[in-house]
């Protein structure tokens, strides 16, 4: 009966849980002030890359200048975010505390939606109960609270794309008709523009939509083949435009300079496969006159080669670099970046500690639900194959968040699995 009634109160359960998520995000701007953002380097602290790009197309200058210096028409990021900050920029100033405030907002709605998919998305793999734990824990998690009141990039609007493309997969009938799979590929079209990554995740889907067409004929392939075609329309206006004004054929011209970053003595020397200020054009002088000689996309592409020699001179050290890549993904790694927050110390061994926590729990989540005949294969490949580009790379916390909604849909199912069979051993044993 209680079972019953609090099924049957449901909705109003993941309402209260959205809007306490929306409520202690913005209890955290407020206690840690992470609107007041330091000025130093033309306020580039203010989103960065993506803040750039919003003041540029706030001011009229269209979507240019990524770094700290003019540079012109750049795909250095997907056009999505930089977008959405552009237009709170220009209703409440460019680079206001007003525009932060704004910023984190955005991004704690986000959090607050994204606690309604997961409810609805650990419905549909595991249960109804399933479903309100992993949008609780969602709500609490320290680290969803960190990036949606104290950093202004695309992560938390991300970390809600990737949640709603898995639902939208799991909500697919067996045979879906020709229609959805055309609304597939639009909504990955649109998720690439959000993030590039988004159509990486995205393509477990198309496979596993494949795979359930097993015998049906050349249907199994010409509507897989419809939905990657949708997603490509989407991005080829985007892509067209960066051809001609950046003169680079691509969703996002970064993947050199990340490449370089990830692959290269200074990485070595480093240890820890993050992000090398060293060899950045916002931070290195001398990279940054090299980046504006050159132009974005020569720069980008001389990064690659760079990164290339690189690896090809010494492969030893490239795998080195890549198991470290892989452990700081799963485990953590050492970071003194406090984001925007104001707290006064450092946080360095707690995001470590919550970058590694759920791990256990996610590997005996699935083994449970592969022994319980669950349908968790999909969101167990979209959790995999997600930060296979970060591995070669460089890695990073915030380019690991997004997938963590999908990890707590699996470890709200370890959590509530335990705690059946615990009440269940404990009830044979008081018979």
């Amino acid at each position: 009966m209680l079972k019953r009634d609090f099924l049957s109160r449901r909705k109003s359960i993941v309402g209260a849980i959205a809007l306490a998520a929306f409520l202690i995000r913005l209890g955290a701007i407020a206690w840690t002030q992470s609107y007041l953002i330091p000025p130093d380097r033309d306020h580039f602290a203010f989103g960065y890359e993506s803040g750039r790009i919003a003041r540029s197309l706030a001011v009229g200058d269209g979507f240019s200048s990524p770094m700290p210096f003019p540079t012109g028409p750049t795909a250095h990021l997907a056009p999505v975010y930089p977008l959405l900050l552009s237009g709170i920029f220009r209703l409440f100033g460019v680079y206001t505390a007003s525009s932060a405030i704004a910023a984190f907002v955005m991004n704690s709605a986000a959090d607050a939606l994204t606690c309604v998919i997961l409810f609805y998305l650990g419905s549909a793999i595991f249960g109804e109960i399933e479903g309100l734990l992993a949008a609780a824990l969602f709500a609490l998690y320290p680290t969803a609270i960190w990036f949606a009141s104290g950093t202004i990039w695309d992560t938390s609007v991300l970390a809600l794309c990737l949640a709603a493309l898995a639902l939208w997969f799991y909500r697919q009938p067996d045979d879906p008709p020709a229609t959805q799979y055309i609304v597939t590929g639009l909504w990955l079209g649109l998720g690439g523009l959000v993030n590039p990554t988004i159509c990486l995740t995205g393509s477990m889907g198309l496979l596993w939509m494949w795979h359930r067409l097993a015998g049906r004929g050349p249907e199994r392939f010409w509507k897989p083949g419809l939905a990657a075609a949708c997603a490509g329309l989407v991005l080829l206006p985007w892509m067209i435009r960066n051809a001609v004004m950046v003169h680079e054929f691509t969703p996002r011209s970064a993947f050199g300079v990340n490449f370089r970053q990830g692959n290269s003595q200074a990485a070595v020397e480093a240890g820890n496969g993050v992000f090398q200020q060293a060899i950045a054009a916002p931070d290195s002088p001398a990279e940054g006159e090299r980046m504006r000689e050159l132009g974005e996309a020569a720069y980008d592409r001389e990064c690659l080669r760079e990164g290339l020699a690189f690896v090809r001179a010494n492969p030893d050290k490239f795998f080195y670099l890549t198991w470290v890549r892989i452990r700081g993904w799963w485990l953590g790694y050492n970071s003194e970046w406090n984001s925007s927050f104001h707290v006064g110390r450092d946080l360095t061994f707690w995001k470590r500690v919550l970058a590694s926590i759920w791990l256990p729990f996610l590997v005996a989540g699935i083994a449970l639900a592969i022994r319980a005949r669950r349908p968790v294969f999909l969101l167990t490949a979209m959790i995999l194959v997600y930060p296979v580009p970060y591995y070669f790379t460089i890695v990073s916390m915030r380019y690991r968040f997004p997938i963590e909604p999908l990890i707590l849909v699996i470890v709200a199912f370890f959590l509530t699995e335990i705690f059946r069979r615990s009440r269940a051993f404990w009830a044979e044993k008081s018979e």
